[in-house]
């Protein structure tokens, strides 16, 4: 992270890039920086880096994994295993495995995953599950 009045470095994190170029996705309250080391969460405001999560992934899987922020504030992670971390959360959940996905990209509450092959859209149902009718008794 660099200072703006500055200009210089206030916060870093070292790491291996694996052959690939670091993915970094700002969202509204945290900038995201993905690495073969673990996605990095920075806080703007302070120039620290909160946390770090180990999404999972192969490194070693034939593309670079992509980074990808979607409307509803969920970090999609692509590679070997497509992963999303939930706002408010500090994990990343499998969602499949996917060993050959190229490319990513948001479009509203949506994510579309580019195998080469195919062309697959995922739509997240974010909505609280219903809970059953309260049952009266004698019924």
């Amino acid at each position: 992270m660099i200072n703006q009045g500055s200009l210089k470095p206030v916060q870093s994190l070292p790491v291996h890039s694996g052959g690939y170029t670091p993915q970094i996705v700002a969202g509204q309250t945290a900038v995201w920086v993905l690495t073969p080391s673990g996605l990095a969460r920075a806080d703007p405001a302070t120039g620290r880096i909160t946390a770090i999560i180990h999404p999972g992934y192969a490194p070693s899987a034939m593309s670079a994994p992509a980074l990808v922020l979607d409307a509803a504030g969920r970090l999609w992670i692509t590679g070997s295993l497509l992963t999303v971390v939930v706002p408010g959360t500090l994990t990343a959940y499998p969602v499949a495995h996917t060993p050959d996905l190229i490319s990513a990209a948001a479009a509203g509450s949506a994510i579309w995953v580019e195998s080469g092959s195919a062309l697959v859209r995922l739509q997240v149902d974010t909505r609280r599950p219903r809970q059953p009718a309260a049952r009266t008794p004698g019924t």
